[in-house]
């Protein structure tokens, strides 16, 4: 029987994923592990490996965590599933060429056989950069929404923040996920991984921060919960240009659909601009609308065929409705601020969040940051503000 050649050992420890993070694609963890050690190890044994781990690398029995490197189809990398023992072993013995095992020096211990590693990386909106904070072992029976308090104390959010949670379905979407489910119902093929991805919409201050969830998950093809692709746009803002929008029909357009009071409808903006819609449309995301159309008090503007809005900009409104039905919008500095506004009165979130996720609204803020200190330092000049 011919001799079987070792893998290669890539050994990596915490302060070098904080290194090698990867910082601009956001749902992996390494973007270049090239700079990350590699070695051969003299017999391809389970003893012979840890043994090396522990004579030249300094390791400490049980801190050390064996993956396959598996490099994604963007030319970045990931941690497979991590190996068990046997499972270890008898990559030792077959050993496909090209093998990379991947060894991670973590400060933290599975509790557990079977515990999953989770690697948590923060996104800053403004500097547009992802660093890493955290990781750690969760039992597979671990629901994503039980991981929130964590994730929320890592950004300094109060610990009840509302979170959600995607997963990737492609490069460039995601896919909304249930926050209920466990880890382990992800567990079903061993051929890939599933990156998590978790974001605060702070609508307030207009800032997403998000939580990248990267583990060593086994993929399932289509979970129970799946759902229509999100904009990967919506998740994570984009430097520069406009920003685009893109997000599958709301939940309660299937409860006023049915309803034919809701149809047949114009909107008038003061700038003579006339919109076509229908009432079940508009209900189904507009807190404003859902009221107006289906309260006892506002009898006449239920059966109304026109509906009249003041002080509201009409090429705003007309890009919202229109967004409700293509469910895309593209948002600049040059309608950004009439955009919001038309939300806000008209109480249409799921556009709110996509105009504050993009770059135009934190860079107005950053505008209005600078005209207000341009201001207070006029104002202390002519002794009409102190500060």
């Amino acid at each position: 029987m011919a001799a079987v050649d070792p893998p290669m050992l890539a050994v990596i420890t915490e302060e070098g994923i904080k290194q090698s993070v990867g910082k601009t694609h956001a749902v992996e963890l390494f973007e270049s592990l090239d700079q990350v050690p590699r070695a051969h190890f003299p017999q391809a044994t389970t003893e012979a490996v840890q043994q090396y781990a522990k004579t030249q690398l300094g390791t400490t029995p049980g801190s050390e965590s064996w993956h396959l490197l598996l490099q994604h189809q963007n030319g970045t990398h990931r941690p497979g599933q991590r190996l068990s023992s046997q499972e270890l072993a008898e990559m030792l013995q077959v050993n496909p060429p090209g093998t990379v095992l991947l060894v991670l020096l973590m400060n933290k211990v599975p509790a557990a056989e079977g515990d999953m590693l989770l690697f948590f990386k923060f996104y800053e909106p403004y500097s547009f950069t992802y660093t890493y904070i955290d990781c750690d072992f969760y039992p597979p029976t671990t629901r994503l929404v039980d991981l929130h308090p964590h994730m929320c104390a890592l950004a300094s959010l109060p610990r009840h923040s509302p979170l959600f949670s995607y997963q990737e379905e492609r490069t460039d979407a995601l896919d909304e996920l249930d926050g209920q489910a466990t880890l382990a119902s992800w567990l079903q093929d061993t051929t890939d991984i599933i990156c998590f991805c978790t974001v605060h919409h702070c609508v307030q201050e207009c800032t997403p921060v998000g939580f990248f969830l990267l583990g060593p998950f086994k993929a399932r093809a289509k979970p129970a919960n799946y759902s229509q692709p999100l904009s990967f746009k919506n998740v994570v803002p984009v430097m520069g240009g406009p920003s685009e929008f893109s997000k599958e029909k709301h939940r309660l357009w299937t409860t006023t659909a049915d309803n034919p009071r809701l149809w047949n409808l114009q909107i008038e903006l003061d700038d003579g601009i006339r919109v076509h819609s229908s009432r079940a449309e508009l209900a189904a995301y507009s807190g404003y609308f859902r009221t107006l159309f289906t309260s006892p008090e506002s009898f006449s503007e239920t059966e109304a065929a026109v509906v009249r809005l003041k002080e509201l900009s009409g090429p705003a409104v007309r890009a919202i409705i229109e967004a409700l039905y293509s469910h895309k919008i593209t948002i600049d500095d040059s309608n950004a601020a009439d955009v919001l506004k038309a939300c806000d009165r008209l109480e249409i979130p799921v556009v709110k969040d996509a105009c504050c996720c993009g770059t135009t609204v934190p860079r107005l803020q950053r505008n209005w940051q600078m005209c207000r200190g341009v201001l207070l330092d006029a104002g202390g000049a002519f002794g009409t503000c102190s500060g």
